[in-house]
């Protein structure tokens, strides 16, 4: 297409987070203003972890103030021994969860994603249009929607497992054939297949858990993910959360449309 998207990562805008950055701040905005002036959409990806959990709403907050979308990145040792950065359900619900319900320009690249099927397809797409996973727009886990082929030729469901989990190489065979008939892809699509309580959720279709943090923390991209607090919240909490997810969804698939008509 004609359009080009250049994505600027940042997790942190303190300098308590700084050794977590591969810049500083004022080199992250200075690269922003390069972008804007020549007329790049831009969308920032924000690592989260255990290392930034305190400071994770401040970080939205100023990305949103920056009138940016975003997309989060939950941190993972796909090529590192340091587990210490990775959260847990604990970080998850006090800090995480909380700062990313909160900015729906970021709405849905995150789970626990507590939206009910029938409001994905109130707002998004009709019944003839839904998949084995949502895609229009993607939402909650995106393993299924998206996949990453390493430059080994390994394809893996998504960039966080890639040179860990793989169903098939383009070296040697068609990634059509990967995609569709291999075991990995044709069984993680179907979310029936989720162990635990994913497999049983009844936000299963529009959520499905973290693969990656599944994978990393029990060796099975099947397990229920361990972040996950559903378990925690009473009945009302849940309702609550329910009820802000429909909103904030809501307003995203208003903000996606109008920007397409402008494009248009």
């Amino acid at each position: 297409g004609r359009n080009v998207i250049i994505s600027l990562g940042i997790n942190s805008f303190d300098n308590e987070n700084i050794e977590s950055r591969q810049s500083s701040k004022e080199y992250f905005l200075k690269v922003l203003n390069r972008l804007e002036r020549h007329h790049f959409t831009v969308n920032v990806s924000v690592t989260m972890g255990s290392f930034n959990c305190e400071t994770f709403h401040q970080t939205l907050k100023n990305i949103n103030d920056l009138h940016l979308p975003f997309n989060r990145v939950p941190y993972s040792p796909r090529n590192s021994s340091n587990r210490k950065w990775m959260f847990n359900k604990e970080i998850m619900k006090k800090y995480l969860h909380p700062a990313l319900l909160e900015y729906y320009k970021g709405f849905v690249s995150y789970v626990p994603f507590f939206l009910n099927t029938k409001d994905y397809i109130k707002y998004s797409v009709p019944d003839s249009e839904m998949l084995k996973v949502p895609t229009n727009p993607s939402v909650g886990c995106w393993v299924g929607s998206f996949y990453a082929i390493n430059p080994k030729g390994d394809v893996a469901p998504c960039p966080l497992v890639s040179d860990h989990v793989s169903g098939g190489n383009v070296i040697t065979e068609e990634l059509y054939d990967i995609l569709y008939k291999s075991e990995l892809f044709t069984k993680i699509v179907e979310r029936s297949n989720l162990e635990g309580k994913c497999g049983k959720c009844k936000f299963r279709y529009t959520c499905g858990g973290c693969r990656v943090y599944s994978y990393y923390l029990t060796g099975n991209i099947f397990a229920s993910d361990p972040t996950c607090f559903i378990d925690d919240l009473s009945s009302n909490e849940l309702k609550e959360l329910e009820t802000k997810t429909a909103k904030n969804f809501k307003n995203y698939c208003r903000m996606v449309k109008i920007g397409k008509n402008k494009s248009k």
